[in-house]
């Protein structure tokens, strides 16, 4: 009986090591089960079908024996816990041990014991089995998926080169159409080319003749711009001054807003205090309520003492008023103090020790109410006292009307000189608007004059070149006229003395005639009306031809020269008179342009003096503003003096009051644990608001920036059309490097698209979390009635929103990531596109030779995995 437990035992443990080792060895090839992660493209290539006979005959046999059969099924069985946690195997395994320690030590004597630890033995391979079944039924699945998606890796590569080679003949085709229409738009280029060609070279000679003008202008110009650049210097500073008034302006106006926000916060704190008394009389009245029901009592048993303490009460009441008159009085002091706080920051040390005083008070206040403890177990006529107190409750209330009614009046005079200031801007800015406005025209006008100017100045320029061309030319006529007299005062001679010569000797002439008219023709054609008339008869009857000619010659050219001397002078005489008139019409521009400076001169006076104007104003708003000053700072040496007097007075009274106030403690202490709670309860709100409005931002945060990732895609989606359109230049070019870029493309487009397609699936992740934040609003609004349950539930939806928050976070941290990836391959892209056609090339041989790898390594893997 003992062998043959034992040998069960140990076939068991055996067992149990053998399914334990294979499911490690399963979760150590498929670690998606062991952690519930979905299976993806990536993963499912490089896994294959795993054999299903994985557990060994001899436990079948076991169980067979046992009788335990495939039908148990264990429902709804984690792989997690088999991995992470199996102390149930643990301990079927440690029983089986302690079963074989007692076998071998023959120390079994109970075998109830021995018969409930085989039921778990066989309860846990019951389990195992059942895990095992459900494991091999899994991996049946996936294996199919593989096969399936094996198949598809087979056929994408041939279809995605159809795709490809379609989309490069279309691209071809295109392009070729493309370089046609390029072409025709090439050839008319060219002729517009030509034409603009022959227009440049004749304005290129057009702007050389125009270059002495341009110089002179230029030189003009620059002198101008030096007037310019004076005007402008001052309308500068003028600008400068008035900006100065401007900033002026606005620092009184803040100063104003200043003031009003103080005015606004003390009338909340009135309102405030106002609250605070009408909850104060609130309680004051239920402490009456109750102190009524127990009067009853206490007159039956203290009539003789209420006797001996009524002067007791009357000095009590007497103090109590000196108290809250100190109370008010402290009030008040606070209300100046923080009024001075804003406006004066060098009496920060005085205001703090004002409240060292203040903690004074509060102490001296505590002390008093403990001794007030005291006399409150002896005295029993509270209720006149709480009645008085009322009394002067409602004087305080009258006494905080006043107040506010001297506060409204301060306020309304406030704003009167608000108003005043404001008006004051106003016209001072109008002022402002219509010099600037004057300002503007007269530059205006000076532009305009100047132009004018410049036109005279080259008009003049131009004349005096003319007239310096003029003369030169007469100078010239002029030398060549003295030539030709002298060349005739030279042939008159001449004359004279052949007509001399042949005077006294004519037998001479017809033999001397032929050798001399050559040297004689040239003297001829230059005869004046002077010469002796009888040389001409002695030539008609001597000379062998006419001599007529030559002398009809010489008096056509001797009356063309006098005609054009006569021209020439009369051009003289009515060129002086037109400069002349020019010089006239120049004076008297000249004399227009300087009454215009003078007049402009005036405008600018009187512009500074305007401008010295509103610097008195500003002067006066300024002197004002510093009396305003002066007598806040005389309120508060008033305020300082009274609190020295209030705390004299306060040093005095507290001595008196000491041992004679009495005190409430039961009713302040309520109060207190009233005001803790409101307090906890506000803080908790708080709380509960600034979370919501954090979360509210955050996810307005994230809205904003799936706006932006849409619009950086919508920008990557162009840059990626504009490179396609690069590419199909490229292609007219380089059709084989066209048809690789276009790969390239295509692949990097498939990425693109799948980046959209997690992009959606992000977007209905946010608006999901958008869903459970408007479902934990509505969760804050019901739990604002029941304030308990209402922090339980928040702590849960704080645990949630934040649990979501780091997965969003998480997620925008992928898109980031996956968005950088992006502009880095579209980066790599750009410079791939900047390489040579070879390098290209070669990368495409590169990866078809990794594809071809990676079947044959997938091939491999198939055939070792199914072996």
């Amino acid at each position: 009986m003992f062998s043959c437990i034992r040998s069960l035992s140990l076939s068991l443990s055996l067992s149990l090591c053998l399914t334990l080792n294979h499911i490690l060895f399963f979760c150590t090839i498929h670690p998606s089960l062991a952690a519930h992660e979905p299976f993806t493209v990536k993963k499912t290539v490089f896994r294959r079908k795993m054999s299903a006979s994985v557990v060994r005959k001899d436990s079948l046999k076991i169980l067979a024996n046992l009788g335990v059969t495939s039908d148990n099924r264990v429902p709804a069985l984690n792989i997690q816990d088999l991995t992470k946690s199996p102390a149930w195997v643990a301990s079927a395994v440690h029983q089986l041990k302690e079963i074989d320690f007692h076998l071998q030590n023959k120390e079994i004597d109970q075998h109830k014991k021995i018969s409930d630890n085989i039921n778990n033995v066989i309860s846990c391979l019951q389990t195992l089995d059942n895990c095992r079944l459900q494991l091999h039924e899994e991996l049946e699945k996936e294996a199919i998926t593989t096969f399936s998606l094996f198949h598809t890796i087979k056929t994408l590569p041939s279809s995605i080169k159809g795709e490809i080679n379609a989309a490069v003949e279309a691209a071809h085709s295109q392009n070729e159409m493309d370089i046609a229409s390029k072409a025709a738009v090439l050839s008319e280029l060219e002729d517009k080319i030509c034409t603009l060609r022959d227009e440049q070279l004749r304005l290129e000679k057009d702007n050389n003749s125009l270059l002495p003008q341009r110089n002179l202008i230029r030189k003009q110009h620059d002198g101008l711009v030096i007037n310019l650049n004076k005007l402008l210097e001052e309308k500068s500073r003028i600008q400068i001054d008035v900006n100065e008034t401007r900033e002026k302006i606005r620092q009184h106006n803040q100063e104003i807003v200043e003031t009003e926000m103080t005015i606004q916060e003390l009338k909340a704190k009135l309102d405030d205090e106002h609250d605070q008394a009408n909850r104060k009389i609130q309680n004051y009245k239920c402490d009456i309520e109750k102190i009524k029901q127990k009067k009853e009592q206490w007159d039956k048993k203290n009539l003789h003492v209420s006797q001996q303490l009524s002067e007791v009460n009357v000095e009590l009441t007497e103090s109590k008023l000196a108290l809250q008159e100190l109370q008010n009085n402290e009030k008040i002091q606070e209300k100046a103090l923080l009024d001075l706080k804003k406006q004066n920051q060098h009496l920060i040390l005085q205001i703090q020790a004002e409240r060292t005083a203040q903690e004074h008070l509060t102490n001296t206040k505590k002390k008093l109410t403990e001794k007030l403890g005291k006399i409150t177990k002896k005295n029993a006529g509270i209720l006149s006292e709480k009645q008085k107190i009322l009394d002067d409750i409602k004087l305080r209330v009258d006494y905080e009307t006043k107040q506010s009614k001297e506060l409204q009046q301060h306020e309304e005079d406030l704003q009167r000189v608000i108003v005043e200031c404001t008006d004051a801007e106003k016209k001072a800015k109008k002022e402002v608007e219509e010099s600037e406005t004057k300002l503007h025209s007269k530059q205006l006008e000076l532009s305009e004059h100047t132009e004018k100017l410049a036109s005279f100045d080259s008009e003049n320029t131009r004349n005096k070149d003319a007239i310096r061309k003029m003369i030169e030319n007469h100078g010239l006529l002029i030398a060549q006229f003295n030539r030709e007299i002298e060349k005739r005062k030279s042939a008159l001679k001449e004359e004279k003395q052949l007509s001399f010569f042949f005077y006294f000797f004519p037998s001479l002439l017809p033999s001397l005639l032929p050798s001399l008219l050559p040297s004689l023709l040239p003297s001829l054609s230059l005869l004046s009306p002077f010469s002796p008339p009888f040389f001409l008869p002695s030539l008609s009857h001597l000379s062998p031809f006419s001599t007529s000619s030559l002398l009809s010659e010489a008096q056509h050219d001797r009356d063309s020269l006098t005609q054009k001397m006569r021209t020439t002078e009369e051009q003289k005489v009515k060129y002086a008179s037109k400069m002349k008139q020019k010089i006239s019409e120049l004076k008297e521009q000249f004399t227009k342009n300087s009454i215009a400076g003078k007049e402009l001169q005036k405008d600018v006076q009187e512009k500074n003096e305007a401008l010295q104007k509103l610097d008195e104003e500003t002067k006066s708003v300024e002197e004002t503003m510093k009396k305003m000053a002066e007598e806040k700072e005389q309120l508060i040496k008033q305020t300082k003096d009274r609190i020295a007097v209030l705390e004299e007075t306060i040093k005095e009274r507290t001595k008196i009051l000491e041992d004679k106030m009495p005190s409430f403690e039961e009713v302040e202490k309520k109060y207190q644990q009233q005001c803790k709670i409101y307090q906890e309860r506000k803080d908790a709100f708080s709380t509960q608001r600034r979370n919501e409005i954090n979360l509210k931002q955050n996810l307005h945060q994230t809205q904003k920036n799936l706006d932006e990732m849409k619009m950086m895609q919508e920008k990557e989606q162009q840059q990626i059309k504009n490179t396609q359109n690069e590419y199909l230049s490229i292609l007219n070019s380089n059709s084989e490097e066209s048809k690789l870029l276009e790969e390239d493309i295509y692949v990097q487009s498939c990425k693109l698209k799948s980046i959209i397609e997690e992009n959606h699936t992000l977007k209905n992740g946010i608006d999901g979390l958008e869903k459970g934040i408007v479902d934990t609003d509505q969760c804050i609004e019901e739990g604002k009635k029941l304030h308990q349950s209402i922090i339980e539930e928040l702590v849960e939806t704080r645990r949630k929103l934040t649990n979501s928050f780091k997965e969003t976070t998480l997620k925008e941290e992928t898109l980031n990531c996956q968005d950088t990836e992006m502009m880095h391959q579209l980066s790599g892209v750009l410079n791939i596109l900047n390489h040579n056609s070879k390098q290209v090339n070669s990368v495409a041989e590169q990866l078809f030779k990794q594809l071809e790898g990676l079947g044959i390594y997938l091939d491999q893997v198939c055939n070792k995995r199914s072996q």
